[in-house]
C-alpha cells in the first residue's frame, strides 16, 4: 500500500487541498506510475484552481486541517483514473509530485523542489486499485525549520499567508492484478455547433453565452501567432524561448481549440456532486477524452467575463485539456508560476492549460512586437 505520514508537532497548518496533491481525493493525475512495460493512461480529470483564490475563501473545506500530534489516512480510489491495459498486470512504482508553491515573508509566491527516495512494497493479484496516504510525519517544512520528508502541500501559516511547501517524495512498487480499466458510460456528441446547457437556470445560460463569444474572441490568438517568427514578449512571457518545434506546438493547440467555446456543452450541476471537487474553490473541470463537455464550478462565477483567471479564459483552460486539442496538463497554477515554468522549462510551459490561457487573456497586455 501508499503511504505518507505527517505528524504536527507545533501550532496546526490548514493545508490547502490542491487537486494536484494527495490531500484531494479529485480523480486528477496525483502520481507517476511506472512499470517494465510503461505507465498506465490517465483516464481521469483536470481542473482549473488558482491556490491563492482558494486559501482567500478561508472555507473550511479549502484545507486540510493538522492539529499537533494529529494523523491520518486519504485513500485513492485508481479505478477510473488510470486505465493498467495496455500496461497490464505486474509491478508498478508508484510516486507522488514533489514540487511546492509558497509565498514568502514579501508575499512572493516560490517553489521549493524536495529530493526523492525509493521504498519497495508489493500487494497481491486481485487488490483494488488504492492508494492509501497516512499523513503523520513526513512533510519537511523548511520556512518552520524542522526537518520532515513527504510530498507536495499548500498551508496557511499562523500569520495567514499561503505558503506552499516541497518535501522529498516517496516511491513505492506494487503488484497491480485484476480488472485494468473501469468503463466509462458516457459518449459524447462530437455534432454539437451551438452551446448548449445542462442544469443551468436563464441567468448562468446567458452569463455562460457572454463567456464562450468572448472565448472564440481569444482565438485571435491564431491571427497573433501566425504573425511572429521569432519570441516576442507576448511569447516568451508564457511559453518561454523561441523554438520552432514549440512554437509549432501551440500553433497547433489553438487551432485546434479554435471556436469550441460555442460549440460546447457546459454543465453547472456536476462539480457539486464530482467526488473529490471542492465547488466552492475549484473554476471548473474536464474529462480530456469527452471534448465538447465542460463542467463549471464555483469560482468560475465570481470571475471577470475577460482577464486574469477570466470566465472566457477558463473556457480555453479546459478546452486545452481536451485530447483532441493537445491534451494540456496542469504543470502549474496561476500567473506567477506559469510564467516561472516558461522560464525553466518551456516544454511544459507549451504543455500547461495555464500557459495557454495567460497567453489569451493577455492581462496586463504585453507588447506584440518586443
Amino acid at each position: 500500500m501508499r503511504q505518507a505520514v505527517l505528524r504536527r508537532r507545533d501550532p496546526a497548518f490548514d493545508l490547502l487541498n490542491d487537486p494536484r496533491t494527495v490531500l484531494s481525493k479529485a480523480k486528477t493525475n496525483t502520481f507517476s506510475i511506472l512499470s517494465k512495460s510503461g505507465s498506465p493512461k490517465f483516464t481521469g480529470i483536470k481542473a482549473k484552481y488558482v491556490p491563492s483564490k482558494a486559501a482567500a475563501l478561508g472555507k473550511d473545506a479549502t484545507f486540510t486541517v493538522l492539529a499537533p500530534g494529529q494523523s491520518f489516512k486519504i485513500v485513492h480510489e485508481l479505478a477510473g483514473v488510470y486505465n493498467f491495459t495496455s500496461t497490464g498486470e505486474g509491478a508498478y512504482t508508484f510516486g507522488a509530485g514533489n514540487v511546492f508553491n509558497y509565498i514568502d515573508e514579501s508575499g512572493a509566491l516560490k517553489t521549493i523542489q524536495a529530493s526523492s527516495n525509493k521504498q519497495v512494497h508489493r500487494s497481491g493479484p486481485g487488490q483494488s486499485f488504492k492508494i492509501v496516504h497516512e499523513l503523520a510525519g513526513v512533510y519537511n517544512f523548511t520556512s518552520t525549520g524542522e526537518v520532515w520528508s513527504g510530498q507536495r502541500v499548500q498551508l496557511i501559516d499562523e500569520s495567514g499567508a499561503l505558503k506552499t511547501i516541497q518535501a522529498s517524495s516517496n516511491k513505492h512498487k506494487f503488484k497491480i492484478a485484476g480488472e485494468l480499466a473501469a468503463r466509462n458510460s458516457y459518449t459524447p456528441n462530437l455534432s454539437k455547433r451551438a452551446v448548449s446547457f445542462t442544469g443551468c437556470n436563464p441567468t448562468q445560460q446567458s452569463q455562460i453565452a457572454e463567456a464562450a463569444t468572448a472565448s472564440d474572441n481569444y482565438a485571435e490568438a491564431n491571427a497573433y501567432l501566425a504573425s511572429i517568427s521569432s519570441g516576442t514578449a507576448r511569447y516568451t512571457t508564457w511559453f518561454g524561448s523561441f523554438r520552432a518545434s514549440r512554437y509549432d506546438t501551440v500553433v497547433s493547440h489553438f487551432n485546434r481549440i479554435g471556436t469550441d467555446a460555442t460549440a460546447t456543452n457546459y454543465d453547472c450541476t456536476a462539480c457539486r456532486t464530482e467526488p473529490g471537487i471542492n465547488f466552492a474553490t475549484t473554476f471548473a473541470y474536464v474529462d480530456p477524452s469527452l471534448p465538447g463537455k465542460i463542467n463549471l464550478c464555483g469560482q468560475f462565477w465570481s470571475a471577470p467575463i475577460t482577464g486574469t483567471d477570466s470566465r472566457a479564459g477558463t473556457i480555453v483552460h479546459e478546452n486545452s485539456h481536451f485530447t483532441v486539442n493537445g491534451g494540456t496538463d496542469d504543470h502549474a497554477y496561476g500567473q506567477n508560476d506559469s510564467q516561472a515554468l516558461a522560464k525553466s522549462n518551456p516544454a511544459q510551459a507549451v504543455d500547461n492549460a495555464d500557459n495557454h490561457e495567460y497567453f489569451v487573456e493577455n492581462n496586463p497586455a504585453l507588447s506584440n512586437l518586443d
